[in-house]
């Protein structure tokens, strides 16, 4: 793999017009702490790490190894075109830098739709899992959309003041929800491993090479929703040729890291032989019982307090990214022109901000009107559609590398992190997309309905593209192109 070459010139300095975000803000390390605060490892792993052991049992570490490796492989690719496109919007001007306007302008679509229904679906499990901290620990009976309301406001107003303030939020709650499941990683191999005792077994192949792996990975493939986001903020980094590269490894390996060392003590602490079983008896709570038998109630207890720290750290950081989606679809044409503008002192894109939590005010509204169970309908519902989205998305991303730089910069880097790395991550993307689609009944309960939502993405394609050809002058996603 060839080595990036740092920009010789210095970043562009900071402007003071209402269509630019502040350059200049955020270095590698910040940037790591925000994506990997929306990422959530914490309330990844409570919502997900039970599946991933149903499936492959001790092989479950194995499965967060291959699955760092993908996003790994998607990396490569990704971070060599950022040196060529600076764009808040991500995904979606790589994809028009590659493919041209019309099918960014599809794409953009979809990202709206993935991170909206990403952000309603959190919502719907953090109401339900506050609803029942309230009452065990103040015996407090609040009905949920009163925690679900009350968050989103407070979201809404530190997404409103900006990254800067955001970001000080993220960075204690990312600390405390690490040390916390940290911890009991840490007891359960310092106490001699459980009942498995620190046995390196679960690697070992023939606990994971076999036909329930890809469904292992598919639901691993969802605790890195948020990882993508890096170059999200690559107009407001310092020296973004250095610090996009530097963040987007550093959160990768570092949610792969916290996520394999977690799964194998867990699994060595309740025993290789019955962890599937005994997650899945009990597929939330699982994690709390093993604080509570090697560390004791009261670590117990503040795990319960973390999960709901933690989901809200996701939600302050998806806000904060679909904002600068917002932001940039505005300024390219796609969406009022309006949103693509900012604040004139602290250059956030407060409008995109503020339209974004008057989106989800409206949509969780009609949800909680109509009676929608906020875990069966909100989350399950709309978890399904926004990871489907997701993998389309990546899957298209990666194929976008391969032909910006066969098309446009030939020869600029070598063919191992331009054309090698991207197939791969899209062809493992395109495997992944499958298997969701065909185990969409796990993501959603069995609920049989829910499959049809499944035809918004499609649509909001179709939506997008339908747009960027009325258009009078067309849409343009160029803007901040290097």
């Amino acid at each position: 793999m060839d080595m990036i070459t740092p920009s010789t010139d210095e970043a562009s300095p900071p402007t003071s017009t209402a269509r630019g975000l502040r350059a200049n803000r955020l270095g590698a390390p910040a940037i790591v702490f925000f994506v990997v605060a929306a990422v959530g490892p914490m309330s990844g792993m409570v919502g997900a790490s039970a599946l991933v052991f149903d499936a492959v049992g001790p092989g479950a570490p194995m499965a967060f190894v291959l699955m760092t490796a993908v996003y790994v492989l998607f990396v490569i690719g990704y971070t060599r075109m950022s040196q060529y496109v600076v764009n808040a919007g991500g995904f979606v001007a790589y994809i028009a830098k590659s493919l041209g306007q019309q099918v960014g302008s599809a794409v953009a679509s979809m990202s709206i739709l993935m991170y909206t229904t990403l952000l309603c679906s959190f919502y719907g499990i953090y109401s339900v899992l506050a609803q029942g901290a309230l009452e065990a620990v103040f015996n407090w009976h609040v009905e949920w959309y009163w925690c679900l309301f009350a968050t989103l406001v407070l979201v809404g107003v530190l997404s409103y003041k900006g990254v800067d303030i955001s970001l000080k939020f993220l960075s204690v709650l990312l600390v405390l929800e690490t040390i916390a499941l940290g911890a009991v990683a840490v007891a359960i191999a310092a106490q001699g491993g459980g009942v498995s005792g620190n046995s390196l077994a679960g690697f070992a192949p023939s606990h994971w090479a076999n036909a329930n792996l890809g469904v292992a990975m598919l639901w691993a493939a969802g605790v890195y929703v948020g990882v993508e986001a890096t170059v999200v903020f690559g107009e407001e980094a310092r020296n973004r040729r250095r610090t996009i590269p530097r963040a987007a490894y550093g959160a990768v390996i570092l949610l792969g890291i916290f996520y394999v060392f977690v799964t194998w003590a867990l699994s060595n602490g309740v025993g290789m032989g019955s962890i599937a079983q005994v997650s899945m008896t009990d597929p939330e709570g699982f994690i709390f019982a093993q604080a509570e038998n090697h560390i004791g109630h009261f670590w117990s207890l503040w795990l319960h307090v973390q999960v709901i720290t933690s989901f809200f750290a996701v939600l302050l950081g998806l806000n904060n990214i679909l904002s600068r989606y917002f932001f940039s679809l505005g300024r390219a044409g796609l969406m009022p022109s309006t949103l693509g503008r900012t604040h004139p002192v602290s250059q956030n894109p407060h409008r995109a901000s503020a339209s974004i939590s008057v989106v989800l005010v409206v949509v969780l509204a009609l949800f909680t009107v109509f009676g929608a169970d906020p875990y069966k309908v909100i989350y399950q519902w709309l978890i399904g559609v926004g990871t489907v989205a997701l993998l389309v998305i990546l899957s298209l991303t990666s194929i976008s590398v391969v032909v910006f730089f066969r098309r446009q910069k030939p020869g600029a880097h070598s063919a191992l992190a331009t054309v090698l790395a991207p197939l791969l991550s899209a062809l493992c993307f395109v495997v992944i997309t499958y298997l969701a689609i065909a185990h969409y009944g796990d993501f959603v309960g069995q609920q049989d309905n829910a499959v049809w939502l499944l035809l918004l993405i499609p649509g909001s394609a179709l939506a997008g593209l339908a747009i960027c050809l009325i258009r009078p002058r067309g849409v343009d996603f160029s803007t901040r192109l290097d």
